[in-house]
C-alpha cells in the first residue's frame, strides 16, 4: 500500500509539473470568464428579473469555462500516450482507480483554484454580491468540480484521440452553458430548453451560486443543488472508472 501511495505521489507531482510549465492553462480558465463578465454584466443587468448583472455573468462564465478544464485534462492524458509516458505509468502496477486518480486529481485542484480566483475577482472588482455564506460557495465549487471530473472520465472512455476529446467537450461546454443559463439568463430560455437544463451539472451549479449571490443562501440552502451535483458526479465516476481500460490505445492525431 505504501508503495502505491509513493508511486501515486510521484505521478501527481509529474502532472503538477506539466501544469506549471503550461503557462496558458490557468490564464485561459480565469481571464476569459472575467473578460466575458466585464463585457456582458451591464447588459445582463438590463434584462427584467436579473437585477445585478454581475451576479449572473461572473458565476455563469466561471462555470462555463470551468468545463474547459476537461479539454486540458484530455490533452495532458493523450500526450502521455503519444510520448510513451503512459506505458511507464502503467508499469508502476497502480490499480485502475489510482491510475485515474493520478490523471484527474491535479485538474480537480486546478478547477477549484480557477473558481476561487474568478469568483473572488468578480466580487472585489465587478460588484458581484455574496449575500449568502462563503462556506456554501466552497461546498458548491467542490461538488461542481466532482461533476466536471465525472464528465471528463466518461469522455476519456468514449474518445480515442485528442481531437475527438476536444470536439466532444466543446459540445458539452456550449450545450451545457446555453441550456443552463450560463451564457444567457435562464429565464430568457424557451421552456423546452429550461427543461433540458435540469439534466446538466451547469444548471445545478448556477442555481446554487446565484442563490448565494442574491437570495442569502447558506449551506442548508444549497444542499439540494449540491446533492444533485454529487449524485451526478458519483454516477459518472462509477461508469467512467468501471469502463476505463488503462491498456487501451489512444492517439494524439487522427491516424
Amino acid at each position: 500500500m505504501r508503495t502505491s501511495i509513493e508511486v501515486l505521489r510521484a505521478f501527481l507531482w509529474k502532472e503538477a509539473v506539466v501544469l506549471r510549465t503550461d503557462r496558458m492553462v490557468l490564464p485561459y480558465l480565469v481571464a476569459f470568464p472575467l473578460i466575458m463578465a466585464a463585457l456582458l454584466s451591464s447588459a445582463f443587468g438590463k434584462i427584467p428579473g436579473v437585477g445585478n448583472g454581475a451576479n449572473q455573468a461572473v458565476p455563469g462564465f466561471a462555470v462555463m469555462f470551468a468545463f474547459y478544464g476537461i479539454t486540458f485534462l484530455g490533452i495532458s492524458h493523450y500526450r502521455e500516450h503519444g510520448w510513451g509516458v503512459w506505458t511507464v505509468v502503467r508499469a508502476s502496477g497502480l490499480p485502475r482507480p489510482l491510475l485515474l486518480c493520478g490523471v484527474v486529481l491535479p485538474y480537480f485542484v486546478l478547477g477549484v483554484v480557477q473558481f476561487a480566483i474568478t469568483l473572488t475577482i468578480g466580487w472585489a472588482a465587478y460588484g458581484m454580491q455574496v449575500t449568502g455564506s462563503v462556506a456554501a460557495f466552497a461546498l458548491t465549487v467542490l461538488s461542481t468540480e466532482l461533476a466536471i471530473i465525472g464528465v471528463a472520465v466518461v469522455l476519456l472512455n468514449v474518445t480515442s484521440h485528442m481531437s475527438s476529446m476536444q470536439q466532444a467537450n466543446h459540445v458539452v461546454v456550449l450545450v451545457g452553458a446555453a441550456a443552463s443559463g450560463a451564457l444567457l439568463p435562464y429565464q430568457t430560455m424557451p421552456t423546452a430548453v429550461q427543461v433540458l437544463a435540469h439534466a446538466t451539472p451547469q444548471f445545478w451549479a448556477l442555481q446554487a451560486m446565484k442563490g448565494i449571490c442574491s437570495r442569502h443562501l447558506g449551506v442548508a440552502g444549497v444542499l439540494p443543488d449540491v446533492a444533485v451535483l454529487l449524485g451526478m458526479g458519483a454516477v459518472l465516476l462509477t461508469i467512467g472508472v468501471s469502463a476505463f481500460d488503462p491498456a487501451r490505445s489512444r492517439r494524439i492525431a487522427l491516424r
